[in-house]
């Protein structure tokens, strides 16, 4: 919706279940599931999305159906909530629902996101332009006078006042390509009964965290620099950078433009300073209590493996780093003596969980839905021969 410079080192989007839903899901009970639909999701909030013949609905970890299957298109529940749609791809109107199946709207917009902070953001278009509301729990509409409104996070929602335009975009064989989004003016943020709490006066705007910070962007003379606002608008961390994340574990991944116009990337803490210095060509967040940062030596990226404090944890760089394992497992390669790649996968910790001896290694995350859990695996070649591991408790 907002325009945003964060990097992102994840592959996947991963929704966890609690592991009291889980011991309620027998095994018979997802083997019937699975013979009886044509998809069955992972259980948000106790209850399972499942879609036959394209028509979409819910059911209990018990798999008794709880909402029919009457609707075009469902996402998953979220706090107790859902948006469901009905209509053709162009002319879908979505709703909430409760976990009962009460439609909490009527079928009026056409977008309704997610219930965070007892409120969902929802729009529908106009001309070239969305006219954007907040939907409460009780199906309460409170219209807002913004051009642009983000989700809610933490108490705030960004929201912009200027001029948005959207341009429909068409790709051919795809059925649902995002928009284009171009805002011109000032962000500023809400509180869930739509209220300003902070004025527009950003540039660039990103959700509050739990640390009570949010990545703030202010125009520079060339481009957009961002930093952090507190809960009070305050610029809490300055606006020095090219790009910043999210702090995840007192770390925020930030990059500076340096000599000859090079991105260079490194971590601040909560109080600004830049703990690890701003000297590499790419790093990943701290998703874990280490992470990857990689230096580009003649046109190829070696990867070291860091603490929070910057210190190297590993003796050895590594190649062709694929680090998008739920548990902090890399697949990586070193090069032998005989010039070989050779590939192996790591733990977070530097604790080598397949020795580098393949040919190629990748490892990926899917979802088992006869056990309703995600697995790690990963799939290997050496001298032709295919191998797979499931590595899913293989983390430490």
């Amino acid at each position: 919706m907002m325009k945003c410079r964060f990097k992102c080192a994840t592959l996947f989007a991963l929704c966890a279940f609690s592991l009291s839903e889980a011991a309620a899901q027998p095994a018979d009970v997802l083997r019937r599931l699975n013979a009886k639909y044509d998809r069955v999701t992972q259980f948000d909030d106790g209850l399972a999305r499942v879609s036959k013949n394209s028509r979409h609905g819910y059911v209990d970890t018990l798999g008794k159906v709880v909402v029919p299957l009457v609707y075009d298109d469902a996402v998953r529940f979220h706090n107790g909530y859902a948006a469901v749609g009905k209509g053709g791809d162009e002319d879908r109107k979505w709703a909430l629902i409760d976990r009962s199946g009460r439609e909490i709207t009527p079928f009026a917009w056409d977008h309704v996101g997610s219930v965070n902070d007892g409120v969902a953001v929802a729009w529908t278009r106009e001309g070239a332009a969305r006219s954007y509301a907040l939907v409460d729990t009780l199906g309460r509409v409170t219209p807002l006078e913004y051009a642009v409104c983000g989700d809610f996070s933490n108490g705030y929602a960004a929201a912009g006042v200027g001029e948005l335009t959207v341009e429909k975009v068409v790709q051919p064989g795809m059925s649902r390509v995002p928009d284009k989004l171009t805002f011109t003016g000032k962000y500023g943020y809400i509180t869930p009964d739509g209220k300003p709490a902070i004025p527009a006066q950003f540039d660039e705007a990103g959700k509050f965290g739990d640390d009570g910070l949010a990545p703030v962007g202010m125009q520079g003379k060339y481009y957009v620099k961002w930093g952090f606002a507190d809960r009070a608008g305050k610029i809490a961390i300055p606006c020095n950078y090219y790009s910043v994340n999210a702090f995840e574990r007192e770390r925020a991944v930030v990059a500076k433009v340096v000599a000859g116009g090079k991105l260079a990337y490194g971590y601040i803490g909560p109080d600004g300073r830049e703990v690890i210095p701003c000297a590499y060509d790419e790093a990943m967040p701290f998703k874990f209590n280490n992470a990857w940062v990689g230096t580009e030596q003649e046109g190829e990226m070696s990867y070291q493996l860091i603490d929070a404090e910057g210190k190297v944890i590993l003796p050895y760089s590594v190649l062709n780093l694929q680090d998008g394992g739920k548990f902090g497992q890399a697949a990586c390669a070193v090069r032998g003596d005989d010039g070989r790649l050779r590939y192996g996968i790591l733990a977070n910790s530097g604790r080598p969980i397949l020795p580098f001896e393949y040919d190629e290694i990748t490892i990926f995350s899917e979802w088992n839905a006869a056990e309703n859990r995600w697995t790690e695996a990963g799939m290997a070649t050496r001298d032709g021969v295919q191998y797979s591991f499931d590595i899913s408790k293989r983390d430490e």
